[in-house]
């Protein structure tokens, strides 16, 4: 009887050694995948960045609302190229979404594995976003090529 108490013993402190390494393990890749993702928003932010396109990580368990932000391209409001596009409309203000308006920039939340693809010029946003521009951007950029 104390041999199958002291391996259950054994046994119950092997499996919380390994559940600390887990959670050790657990919470650097969150860490490190956080502070990525603040790099890289900085890095985008002082190379003025339009925006980004949200990229979400598919799982087994996703979260409903990063799934919904698939795909859904994010302006920064004080982008002075995006204020350009909206004095000469050719932006739809009513199908914009802000980053400013977001409650967490991809892969801030726990274990969030979400990313941003970040856009940096009209034409590449276009490509991304061609819903957004007015037929006068549409007009301006056939003129340009």
């Amino acid at each position: 009887m104390r041999k199958l108490r002291s391996d259950r013993d054994n046994i119950s402190k092997a499996a919380e050694k390994a559940l600390a390494r887990y959670e050790a393990q657990r919470v650097t890749q969150d860490q490190a995948h956080k502070l990525a993702a603040g790099i890289a928003e900085t890095i985008a932010v002082n190379n003025q960045a339009l925006g980004f396109a949200w990229e979400a990580h598919w799982s087994k368990h996703p979260r409903e609302d990063h799934q919904k932000r698939d795909g859904i391209v994010y302006l920064y409001r004080d982008s002075p190229i995006i204020q350009t596009a909206h004095s000469k409309g050719w932006i739809r203000n009513s199908s914009i979404e802000y980053v400013e308006d977001l409650p967490e920039i991809p892969g801030q939340e726990i274990n969030c594995r979400c990313t941003a693809s970040y856009i940096y010029t009209l034409s590449a946003l276009y490509r991304k976003a061609p819903q957004i521009f007015t037929p006068k951007y549409v007009d301006a950029r056939a003129q340009i090529t």
